[in-house]
């Protein structure tokens, strides 16, 4: 049999309601500014023996997790799985599913170095900046120069690589909260590790009680790191009035997100006053960004906040730029927040 473990990141009614209250197997043991760590935990939600992985056994997984989750996750990040993939159109139709980059650009040696040569090297390069492309127009229209500077435009691969651009463009992605995934390397982590614990012989009640002791594994680790985070105290030094607000609300991986943005924030200078328009400081070419800000509501072109959940950099070199001393609790994601030691 194969084990299959399914992790999708959902929103925090549905994490603290059904997962917290409910399944408490695995719990996300939410910590003291006094006990910070860097490490975001994974949240094992649960794991489903496979005699087969075909489209009837995904249904299946689908439907039960569903079912126990009491409604379907808001994004899932899978590997291309055809048979997953039907199933996740059936059975979580609502969720916003992506395919792991790393999975598609490894198949790229095999499919381009023999063709392009030389230019392979450039093509990968050029690759990723389509990528990254912020918004569906970009790529929409960039898309077509990049094949047809590599005369790829009748190849099979780049021709399956657009035809399923939703599930792996950040411009069809950044709309939607996957916590910055882009790579399904947390979910192989996992089987990785519990692979540790059994093996081909393994029986069916020894795999129950070997995975009770990887979950008591985890748990010591984390009891460990605890201690050791107590011990070492916290870093906080020298902060703004926006990085001490963030500091004394959100856990430790999301504040160290929002410091990798606050830190860039003098990278950026106003373009145009009254759009909140900024231009990265580097040349006059280089990309611009659209910022709205009246005070209340803030949004950005990159969409950072939307997939990461954290402010990106723009919005704050807006909110420096028009002496905003707050950051606005809707920018504080709930599930990105520190809570009470005691909760469970």
């Amino acid at each position: 049999m194969n084990l299959s473990s399914i992790y999708a990141y959902i929103t925090l009614e549905l994490i603290q309601h059904n997962f917290v209250s409910n399944y408490k197997v695995v719990r996300h043991r939410q910590q003291h500014q006094t006990s910070r760590t860097t490490v975001i935990p994974t949240v094992l939600f649960g794991c489903a023996l496979l005699r087969n992985e075909t489209r009837i056994a995904f249904c299946w997984l689908m439907k039960t997790f569903r079912s126990l989750m009491k409604k379907a996750p808001k994004t899932i990040l899978t590997d291309q799985d055809p048979w997953m993939k039907e199933a996740t159109s059936k059975e979580l139709s609502s969720t916003k599913h992506s395919f792991c980059i790393w999975h598609i650009t490894s198949k790229f040696s095999s499919w381009f170095n023999a063709i392009l040569r030389g230019e392979y090297a450039k093509w990968c390069s050029d690759f990723y900046e389509l990528y990254k492309l912020e918004t569906r127009e970009d790529f929409e229209h960039q898309w077509p120069q990049v094949v047809a500077r590599y005369n790829l435009q009748s190849n099979k691969h780049v021709t399956g690589l657009y035809e399923i651009r939703n599930y792996w463009a950040l411009a069809y992605l950044c709309d939607y909260f996957f916590g910055g995934m882009t790579t399904t390397g947390r979910s192989e982590s996992i089987n990785a590790f519990i692979k540790r614990f059994i093996n081909s012989h393994t029986s069916l009640s020894d795999f129950v009680k070997q995975v009770d002791v990887a979950i008591d594994d985890i748990k010591q680790k984390e009891e460990h790191d605890i201690v050791s985070a107590k011990c070492k105290g916290s870093n906080a030094k020298f902060m703004s009035h926006l990085q001490e607000q963030a500091h004394s609300v959100l856990t430790p991986f999301s504040f160290q997100k929002f410091q990798e943005e606050f830190e860039r924030f003098a990278q950026y200078s106003i373009d145009h006053e009254n759009d909140n328009v900024l231009r990265f400081y580097k040349d006059i070419n280089s990309r611009k960004h659209e910022v709205f800000w009246d005070g209340k509501i803030a949004t950005c072109s990159c969409k950072h906040f939307e997939f990461w959940g954290v402010l990106c950099r723009h919005i704050l070199s807006i909110f420096i730029h028009k002496d905003c001393h707050e950051i606005p609790s809707n920018y504080l994601p709930s599930w990105f927040m520190v809570v009470s030691s005691s909760t469970n």
